[in-house]
Order: structure tokens, then C-alpha cells, then sequence
């Protein structure tokens, strides 16, 4: 009975503590009114500001794929003045400093230069290229074709000089045509003795033109090379299936013929007064002016001349020419 009567109690004392403890208490939690934006939304559609994207994600550069930033920003540079609307093709005369721009231009915004440029040295000792040569006055360069025996064919803004009375065309005594020129040597040379141009050629203009009467005849003081020298005129519009060819001597080579071996008319634009323009895709810059857009003529063997290249395009091949079936006959 006593074991029993001690059991109990060890029981009670062992259980008293347990049952003394007090249950751990709940965490209070405070409930806050919702803002109130919540419970009185404003009426009308949210206002959203929109801002307009970075020039450079909107209209990438070319050669950068859309969306990447510019690897470094480059210094601001003075404001230059309004662009000519017509980009011709020559070169500046020896000894006066190109802008900057036309000093060193990315590969991108070169005049009649694509990202590729597929121009190629041609030898003008070889037909057609033996009936180029390059037309020359006070260091000032462009490119003409021997299109008869004392017969040159050229691009009028070629001619154009300034003097105390504004621009105008130059006299023709100061123009020399270098047969076959390369490498400062060439096959034949002769002297202008008359120029032909356009009655609506406008030397004095800013832009002197307009493209359709770009064109312009020289006759030289003598005759100059063999027959087979002679580039023979296409009097009708060329196919676009027939293959094309652009030469010149171009403002980054200029001591050599540079040629776009390869390439296409691409078709026919009308300007004023209803003339047309020849549009090709061939490669060519500065310094080819004049010079011929030559066409391939199976069926007879040999090259024509289908045009005058007078104008390019900014940083892509597409050029204009004057057709050879609106000049007129030779004398």
C-alpha cells in the first residue's frame, strides 16, 4: 500500500510542471487598410508615358545588327551644309583637300559603294577597255569613251569649272584625252577642240545639271588609236537580261581603269520633259563619271556603249546614266 501511495505521488510530481506551463501565445497580427488606390481606382484608363527608343535601336547602322548599341559614341561634329541633291561621280582636283567624310568614308556610306565592292583592275589594252581612256584638266579627273575616231563621250558636269563669272563650262583647249592611260603612261593623247553639251545643261547651278542632259560630245584635235579602239553606240534601251559593265578611273584608284565586271541595267526612269535615264546596279564612285556603262551584244560579238554614267547613289550601287540613243549623231 505504501509503494502504491509513493508511486502516485512521483506521478503527480512529474506531471505538475508539465501542466504548470503556460500554451505559448498566438502572434498578433495588425490588419492595415488597403491604399487606395485599391478601393477607389481613378476612372479612365491608366496614363501610360511612352518614350521613343534610341535612334540607334530604331535605325541601326549599316554593318550592326539591330538592337546593339554603338561600340563607342563618337564626338560631335560642326554642322555641315545641305547636301547637293545630286552626287556626281568626280573626283576633287589634285591638291585641294576633300572633306573628311570623302577623305576617309566608312565602307557603308561610300558613293556607289555597297558592302561589297566587286570593282576589279581592268587592262585597257583589252577589248572593250581599249576604247577608255581619261579626260584631264588642271589635275581634275574624269572618264570618257572613244566612241568615234577624233569622237569622245563624257558627262557635261565633267566640263564645269569656276572662275570670277560663277561656274561654267571650261574652255575646250584646257581638256586633254588620255587614250589607254595607266600608270601615268598611256597610248594615245590628243587635245579638245570643240564641245558639244545639252541646250538645257545648266553649268551655273549648285548642283550643275539635270542628270538627263548630262551628257557631252568632245571633238579632239586628231584622231587617236586603230578602228578596233572605237566603242560603237547602242541606239536603242538595253535588256535587262543583257550583262553590263561600269569602268573608270575612280577617286581611290585613280592610276588604273577600275571596273564592275559584272552587272545589270536594271531598267528605265523618266524625268522631266519625258527623258530617260538608264538605272543600273554597278559599282562605281568618284572619278567614273563619264564614263561608259557598256552592254554585251552577243549576237554581234562584242561591247556597246548603252549610256553615260553621270550619278550614284550613297552607300549602294544604283546608279543613273544618260542613254546612248538620245545623243546626238556624231560629225
Amino acid at each position: 500500500m505504501r509503494h502504491r501511495i509513493l508511486a502516485a505521488a512521483a506521478a503527480a510530481l512529474l506531471v505538475a510542471p508539465a501542466a504548470a506551463q503556460e500554451a505559448p501565445s498566438r502572434p498578433q497580427v495588425q490588419l492595415r487598410p488597403p491604399p487606395a488606390w485599391m478601393t477607389n481606382p481613378p476612372s479612365g484608363p491608366p496614363k501610360v508615358e511612352l518614350r521613343r527608343a534610341p535612334d540607334w535601336l530604331i535605325t541601326p547602322e549599316q554593318g550592326r545588327p539591330q538592337g546593339q548599341r554603338p561600340a563607342a559614341p563618337r564626338p560631335a561634329e560642326p554642322a555641315a551644309p545641305p547636301a547637293a541633291p545630286r552626287q556626281s561621280a568626280t573626283p576633287p582636283p589634285a591638291g585641294q583637300s576633300p572633306s573628311p567624310q570623302a577623305a576617309a568614308p566608312p565602307a557603308a556610306r561610300r558613293l556607289g559603294i555597297g558592302r561589297e565592292d566587286p570593282r576589279v583592275p581592268v587592262d585597257p589594252a583589252v577589248a572593250p577597255w581599249r576604247g577608255v581612256g581619261r579626260l584631264q584638266r588642271d589635275g581634275a579627273t574624269c572618264t570618257g569613251a572613244l566612241v568615234g575616231p577624233r569622237s569622245v563621250v563624257t558627262a557635261a558636269h565633267c566640263l564645269v569649272g569656276g572662275g570670277e563669272d560663277g561656274k561654267r563650262i571650261m574652255p575646250a583647249s584646257a581638256f586633254r584625252f588620255l587614250l589607254g592611260f595607266e600608270r601615268g603612261r598611256w597610248v594615245a593623247e590628243a587635245r579638245v577642240r570643240a564641245i558639244r553639251v545639252d541646250p538645257d545643261f545648266d553649268a551655273s547651278a549648285a548642283s550643275p545639271g539635270p542628270d538627263w542632259a548630262d551628257w557631252a560630245l568632245l571633238t579632239l584635235d586628231r584622231p587617236l588609236g586603230t578602228p578596233d579602239r572605237v566603242l560603237p553606240l547602242l541606239r536603242r534601251v538595253p535588256l535587262a537580261s543583257d550583262r553590263a559593265m561600269v569602268g573608270g578611273y575612280q577617286q581611290d584608284r585613280r592610276d588604273v581603269l577600275l571596273a564592275d565586271p559584272d552587272c545589270r541595267v536594271v531598267g528605265t526612269t523618266m524625268h522631266d520633259l519625258g527623258r530617260p535615264m538608264l538605272l543600273h546596279d554597278c559599282t562605281a564612285t568618284r572619278g567614273a563619271s563619264g564614263g561608259p556603262v557598256l552592254v554585251e551584244l552577243p549576237e554581234a560579238g562584242g561591247w556597246a556603249v548603252a549610256g553615260v554614267l553621270v550619278a550614284m547613289r550613297r552607300g549602294m550601287p544604283i546608279g543613273v546614266a544618260v542613254p546612248a540613243e538620245v545623243l546626238p549623231e556624231l560629225e
